[in-house]
């Protein structure tokens, strides 16, 4: 369930945004829908952020008239301001089908701004240094000369047997980055030091990427055929411009 999307990193720390912090206006049911209506009660987590699978064409709230909001660049949606923790909103999305096209388009816009293209490149300007060696160094040991060769190639180191999956966020050495400290020191670490690794070593051999959070998974009532997602089900992870300049 796709939610917010993180650009911006320092010192262990995302930020949204991106130079355009425009939102417009997602369409209602979308006619002649031929695709997927997700029914979602949402316990709200302090944030307007309405989290769903993606891609979305409609959305509509509360079963009225009221419209989701969506921005253009990072394609997150979000309702009302209101977004008082544990007050629970209730909405619908729209998707196509997934034997559409429109079903079958890339989750992240194929064309981005020179602007946009600049803030999925940023890394900072000291503290990654071996983090961005070690990528170099790494699709350099191939043949690799597409972008998807050398993000491949990043996947599989960080999917290697030196790392592990711990929900201890305990640093080894507070004077690294943490990301460097998980990738150099500890190699243990949840999915948001895995997903920030990849998508700072990405950016490191000159693929655009950014992060996204939401959740993965869920219980499934095989009744009523609900999913049940809860906060232990929280998800980081990965969306980069393969192939696209």
């Amino acid at each position: 369930f796709r939610g917010t999307v993180m650009v911006r990193y320092s010192r262990g720390k995302w930020e949204r945004g991106v130079a355009d912090s425009r939102f417009n206006r997602m369409r209602g049911i979308p006619q002649g829908l031929d695709g997927i209506r997700q029914d979602i009660q949402l316990e709200t987590l302090g944030t307007p952020v309405l989290f769903g699978m993606h891609p979305v064409n409609g959305c509509v709230i509360d079963s009225a008239s009221r419209h989701g909001l969506f921005h253009p660049s990072t394609g997150v949606l979000v309702g009302s301001r209101d977004g008082a923790r544990g007050r629970v909103l209730r909405y619908s999305l729209f998707s196509p089908s997934p034997n559409s096209a429109a079903g079958q388009r890339p989750r992240v816009p194929s064309v981005m701004s020179p602007a946009e293209r600049l803030e999925y490149l940023e890394l900072p300007p000291r503290d990654l240094d071996r983090l961005s060696r070690t990528a170099r160094r790494l699709v350099s040991t191939r043949t690799a000369d597409t972008d998807k060769d050398k993000a491949d190639r990043l996947m599989e180191f960080l999917s290697g047997d030196q790392f592990g999956y711990s929900l201890d966020a305990s640093v080894s050495d507070p004077t690294l980055d943490p990301v460097e400290d998980f990738v150099f020191e500890r190699r243990r670490g949840h999915c948001e030091y895995f997903a920030s690794s990849l998508a700072l070593m990405l950016r490191a051999v000159g693929i655009p990427s950014r992060l996204v959070s939401g959740f993965k998974g869920g219980a499934h009532n095989q009744i009523s055929g609900q999913f049940v997602v809860q906060q232990r089900h929280a998800h980081a992870w990965v969306e980069a411009w393969i192939g696209f300049r």
